[in-house]
């Protein structure tokens, strides 16, 4: 999956969630890979998830949900 990354920081909602040691080793690595923080790397896996399923209908703003 190839994931490309905004910058600027848009308007956000703190999110929470609970994950394995080992998940969390291969988040840390994608990080790492990429060099963003975990809510920009989450957003954007979101965001190609989300155009995989409905590819006749993605946004064009990714702000934007239908």
């Amino acid at each position: 999956m190839k994931l490309k990354f905004n910058a600027s920081k848009p308007n956000t909602a703190t999110v929470q969630f609970r994950i394995d040691p080992d998940s969390k080793k291969k988040l840390t690595a994608l990080r790492n890979h990429y060099g963003v923080t975990t809510g920009v790397l989450i957003k954007e896996m979101i965001l190609e998830s989300y155009k995989s399923i409905l590819p006749s209908e993605v946004p064009k703003d990714p702000n934007t949900i239908y």
